[in-house]
């Protein structure tokens, strides 16, 4: 793994169908010996809204996602695309639709973080944050492109709903606390 960052992440979990179709691409890859990290560490499927250093208080982290919960209704998500991030990270991703909800939630995190003085991750802040849950992580060059072929075989788009929003820490993943996000209004 090429990653010494550890720390905290505040991330959307997904309902189990969204989450077994994530699974199983991820088993998919790992049966295929192409990367197993993912199932390695026991990790959740989710999309990260931040990435926090391991100085930042969890209980702070906790608090605001509490409040992001009780006011913020189940997101759809639909996931059509694959695709990559850089050559060095070698992760292929699925980006979901960025929806006026989705964008509105990650904006409403970060604005509420901004008085304690936490800030996330660069790649994580409002206007350079990409949604996405993970495919692969750390594939080897060799690798990458049949990993690569082999979730471009999915059958497209992933669909459901973010359900919980949580607080992990990280390396080992511990999740921390969540959060169920409040019924879609019928």
């Amino acid at each position: 793994m090429n990653n010494n960052f550890s720390g905290y992440a505040i991330n959307l979990f997904f309902d189990e169908p969204l989450e077994a179709a994530f699974r199983g691409l991820w088993k998919n890859i790992a049966d295929a010996g192409l990367d197993s990290f993912l199932l390695e560490i026991q990790a959740k499927p989710h999309i990260s809204l931040g990435l926090f250093e391991d100085n930042t208080d969890p209980k702070i982290l906790c608090q605001i996602a509490e409040t992001l919960a009780q006011s913020t209704p189940v997101i759809p998500l639909r996931f059509p695309a694959i695709g990559g991030f850089s050559l060095t990270e070698r992760m292929i991703i699925m980006p979901p639709c960025p929806t006026i909800r989705l964008l509105t939630l990650h904006a409403d995190l970060h604005r509420m973080l901004a008085p304690h003085k936490i800030t996330s991750r660069e790649h994580y802040l409002p206007d350079r944050w990409i949604p996405h849950c993970t495919a692969a992580y750390d594939v080897t060059p060799e690798n990458y492109q049949e990993a690569f072929r082999l979730c471009s075989q999915q059958k497209l788009p992933f669909k459901g709903s973010a359900v919980k929003i949580g607080i992990s820490s990280y390396p080992p993943v511990k999740e921390v606390n969540s959060f169920k996000l409040r019924p879609r209004a019928s």
